[in-house]
């Protein structure tokens, strides 16, 4: 009268633990432990109960196969999950080597102006003050033609060494501009403020000359400096237009010195 039943429970607790080992598959103990409640207890009983083994046989052998398929495919899983983190790892370096300059280390352009236009929005939508310095490092052609251009470039690497150093907050960015020209954005920042931060600059890189093969060279800068509120409409390239003329006339006024704008 039972048998049907019978049957028809060990086929549903083969369904049911072939289903729940799939699912737990990452993890793989809690699903071998899933798949021995859902089974040890029907073959056993198959075992004692007259006419039943050879449906208990099968069930053993086919829980064997799932045994085998789950720690296989938890492998597998793991295997993937391993490849994806290591992608996932080199496509976040790539990123972020795309956002240095290979020569110093720091920011560079294209990673400044996509960072500025979101500081820029930023600021027009929170009524923020925004500051920018740019940085030139005086009569740099001059240390090229006397000293070649692996010393002029060992010299930019020191220089953005300093001005890195003078950016404390993680909102705010140094970066290489182009040539020997650096930049320093300073978000809800004003012209106070950030005048002082270019003094420090300035002061930092007079009293810490770039040393090569035990010999100084005294290494100077002209620096702008430009503070506004951005606002909807004003064209964002308005704040880098006055730190340039504000750098402009540092260097006409006899370099080594911050002009404002």
């Amino acid at each position: 009268m039972f048998t049907p039943i019978i049957h028809v429970t060990f086929l549903v607790m083969g369904g049911i633990a072939s289903g729940a080992l799939m699912a737990l598959t990452p993890r793989i103990k809690l699903a071998l432990s899933n798949l021995a409640i859902l089974v040890i207890p029907p073959i056993i009983t198959g075992m004692f109960v007259e006419g039943k083994l050879p449906i208990a046989s099968m069930l053993l052998i086919y829980s064997s196969y799932l045994v085998l398929l789950g720690i296989r495919t938890h492998k597998e899983y793991v295997r993937s999950f391993k490849i994806e983190a290591q992608l996932d790892a080199q496509k976040s370096e790539l990123e972020q080597l795309n956002k240095i300059d290979a020569l110093t280390h720091i920011y560079n352009r294209g990673h400044f102006n996509n960072y500025y236009e979101q500081q820029w929005h930023n600021a027009v939508r929170n009524n923020l003050e925004l500051s920018l310095i740019l940085i030139d490092v005086d009569y740099f052609k001059r240390i090229n033609d006397n000293y070649g251009h692996l010393y002029g470039d060992a010299c930019l690497v020191h220089l953005a060494s300093i001005i890195n150093e003078a950016v404390q907050r993680k909102t705010d960015m140094a970066a290489r501009f182009g040539g020997e020209e650096f930049a320093v954005l300073l978000g809800s920042t004003g012209l106070n403020d950030a005048l002082k931060i270019a003094e420090r600059i300035r002061i930092n890189i007079e009293q810490h000359p770039f040393v090569h093969e035990e010999k100084p060279l005294q290494l100077t800068v002209s620096l702008g400096v430009a503070a506004m509120y951005p606002k909807a409409g004003l064209n964002p390239n308005c704040l880098i237009e006055a730190a340039d003329s504000a750098l402009y006339q540092a260097k006409s006024s006899g370099r080594n010195c911050i002009c404002v704008n």
